[in-house]
């Protein structure tokens, strides 16, 4: 007699290589999460565009007058810039002044 020999199927593999989908979800919710957090504290922080109102600045002083100087020497001055209107003001300040006036 012979035996005849039955081949058996290759065990199947329950658990596949990659991310699970708890690990999906949980990595989704933490995306969610901080897409949330990082748009709150954009639009918290941000400045209100449409308050209504005017702006109106300020300066401490009218004129400086940094006496003679040397061409081509730095020189400092320091003022105070206020808003006393009542919208929001904004500022684009250049990196260096422009002389305007003088010798």
């Amino acid at each position: 007699m012979s035996k005849r020999y039955k081949s058996k199927p290759a065990p199947s593999r329950t658990r596949q290589r990659g991310l699970g989908a708890t690990t999906l979800l949980l990595l989704g919710g933490i995306v969610l999460i901080s897409a949330a957090i990082v748009g709150f504290v954009w639009f918290a922080l941000a400045p209100n565009r449409n308050a209504n109102g005017t702006p109106q600045l300020q300066v401490n002083t009218e004129r400086l007058d940094l006496g003679k100087q040397i061409f081509n020497k730095t020189v400092r001055a320091s003022f105070t810039v206020k808003n006393v209107g009542t919208g929001t003001l904004t500022l684009n300040v250049p990196r260096s002044v422009t002389l305007l006036e003088g010798c």
